[in-house]
């Protein structure tokens, strides 16, 4: 008769301590705790900038300006007769004074911050890039010619929808257009460095 061996037994699985748990953890919101910290980092340097002197004097009056002018432009093809000051838009009756926070730079911003952060190709980035700055762009203006017709035939609700509607809408639609994005992103053929920076 053959003597019959006893079976090894395995050696007890190693408890996990709450040191490893929290390090498992960390490694799993890795990502995503990388993405937050960089995105308010981005907009700290963002406001810092945007609220000094140096960018409101050499590039946002630019900016203010030729949105003025090609909000003038538009309106003046269906015979509303204004004309550009810096950044007002007047007819003599309407005067709107294009200044900051009316510009769009903030959820533009914001969106290209949220396209160039999240692990996408680079080709996916610079269709993200471009579009949603084009997008947003032509929005703001459609903003700018809204909120001169409101203040030309509904002067009473200017307020309310130059403070709320306009900009809650402006950032409603900036996250509706990086959703777009994001999915079309998504269904791109993934590449080696797609992958790469996703693991």
């Amino acid at each position: 008769m053959k003597k019959s061996t006893p079976k090894k037994k395995g050696k007890p699985a190693k408890k996990k301590t709450l040191t490893s748990r929290w390090s498992e953890g960390f490694a799993q919101k890795k990502p995503i705790l990388k993405f937050i910290s960089l995105f308010a980092l981005g907009i700290l340097l963002f406001y810092v900038i945007y609220f000094s002197d140096f960018f409101t004097e050499h590039i946002l009056n630019h900016i203010a300006n030729g949105q003025a002018k090609l909000s003038s432009f538009l309106l003046n093809i269906f015979g509303f007769g204004t004309d550009v000051s810096t950044s007002i838009v007047s007819n003599g009756k309407v005067v709107l004074d294009i200044k900051k926070g009316c510009d769009g730079i903030e959820p533009t911003f914001f969106f290209l911050m949220g396209v160039l952060l999240v692990p996408f190709s680079k080709k996916a980035k610079l269709v993200g890039l471009l579009v949603g700055l084009v997008v947003l762009s032509l929005l703001n203006i459609l903003r700018i010619i809204g909120l001169f017709l409101v203040s030309s035939y509904w002067p009473d609700a200017f307020d309310f929808l130059h403070l709320h509607g306009g900009f809650t809408l402006f950032f409603i639609v900036t996250i509706i257009v990086w959703i777009f994005w994001a999915n079309w992103a998504i269904g791109l053929p993934k590449t080696p460095s797609y992958e790469k920076s996703v693991s």
